[in-house]
């Protein structure tokens, strides 16, 4: 079995991947099921972190510790060579180092004496999603192509996923979101006032009509999307009435959720660089200090993690009341994926330059109004 040699860093994937990598015949070193991550003692947690995720997936994991080390030049390169060689006089024909993490300084001392002991050496380059080997330039350059799922790469930053939903969306609701999605500009003025009907039925399912909302334009082709649905019945159209509760937090809002959901739902397995590898609805996370939070959508597209907040709420006073709870539960989750998780904020409502501008501040993209017709082109 071949030992993989990895520097602990802050970003995971590097670590992560070679052993969630496909299966490939053709390769005898990959992917990876013997590591062994050598970490400073910032890097220790992670490292537990990174084993916690890859031991339950079969990958035998060593930690080899060089506290207060990592900028002693000398000492760093005394400790690593006599690492090195340790392993080296037990079987040198089974090891290759992997130099993607770490600190620059433990690259290069690590490629420096791995390279005299004439072992393989590769980096892992995300931004053409190959591994690259770097002691021998004939040999061919692997494709990222790995069978690793949200839960395994949330496990790797301290995260676990409690619960999540994988199960597809019903047709009826996937009928629903795209006709209140393609005709938004028909319903965008109305839907807040039904969504405030739908709060008015929590507990008792119903809800009277105004009779002032009657004629408004909109109000009686929005009610028969929902009907249509089966999420709804207007009674001699003065009032709503649920079948339960369910069908009432759908008719809320859940729906904007169903609907994106569902559009990343059928792009699961596309190949390329980017394939969406796994998405999940209704994600219950929790973090290495106990907290917990609910994503709506959670999406692992390529080697980053997405995490997607919905709302289909209207606005208060011109602006979305919802808007700094979202971004504040996005950016508590901001690390779940890495340094480079994905966080977007969907909203129907059509939302100001300023709540945008704030949005990207604390790196949360908004996508809202009709935009989210094309919602699978730019996540």
């Amino acid at each position: 079995m071949t030992l993989h040699i990895m520097f602990v860093s802050e970003q995971a994937m590097p670590s992560l991947i070679p052993s969630l990598l496909t299966k490939n015949n053709e390769d005898r070193f990959f992917p990876a099921r013997h590591v062994l991550f050598i970490a400073t003692q910032q890097m220790r947690q992670r490292a537990e972190w990174l084993s916690d995720a890859l031991r339950p997936r079969g990958v035998s994991v060593e930690i080899y510790g060089i506290d207060g080390l990592a900028n002693d030049f000398e000492k760093l390169r005394q400790i690593l060579e006599d690492k090195f060689m340790e392993i080296d006089c037990r079987d040198p024909k089974k090891v290759v180092v992997n130099v993607t993490g770490g600190t620059k300084l433990m690259a290069l001392m690590s490629f420096s004496i791995a390279s005299a002991l004439e072992w393989p050496i590769y980096y892992i380059d995300h931004q053409s999603d190959y591994i690259l080997w770097l002691h021998n330039k004939n040999m061919p350059s692997i494709p990222i192509t790995f069978e690793g799922n949200i839960n395994v790469v949330m496990a790797a930053h301290g995260f676990t996923i409690a619960s999540a939903d994988r199960n597809p969306v019903a047709q009826n609701l996937r009928d629903l979101g795209e006709a209140l999605i393609d005709r938004h500009a028909e319903f965008a003025d109305i839907l807040p006032t039904f969504n405030y009907l739908c709060m008015e039925a929590e507990a008792k399912l119903n809800a009277n009509i105004p009779q002032r909302m009657m004629g408004r334009r909109g109000f009686q082709p929005l009610i028969q999307l929902f009907e249509n649905a089966g999420l709804v019945k207007s009674l001699h159209g003065m009032t709503l009435c649920f079948p339960d509760e369910e069908s009432r937090k759908i008719a809320a809002g859940g729906w904007l959720e169903s609907y994106i959901y569902g559009k990343l739902y059928g792009l699961r397995g596309r190949q390329g660089n980017r394939a969406l590898r796994d998405v999940a609805t209704n994600v219950n996370i929790a973090g290495s200090n106990g907290a917990r939070n609910e994503i709506d959508v959670a999406f692992l597209s390529g080697n980053h993690i997405g995490l997607i907040e919905c709302k289909a709420r209207g606005l208060v006073n011109g602006e979305p009341a919802f808007t700094q709870d979202a971004i504040h539960k996005l950016k508590s989750l901001r690390d779940a994926g890495g340094k480079q998780t994905y966080l977007y904020l969907c909203s129907y409502a059509p939302l100001s330059n300023a709540v945008v501008e704030r949005a990207n501040q604390d790196g949360v993209k908004i996508i809202s109004g009709g935009r989210l017709a094309n919602i699978h082109t730019l996540l």
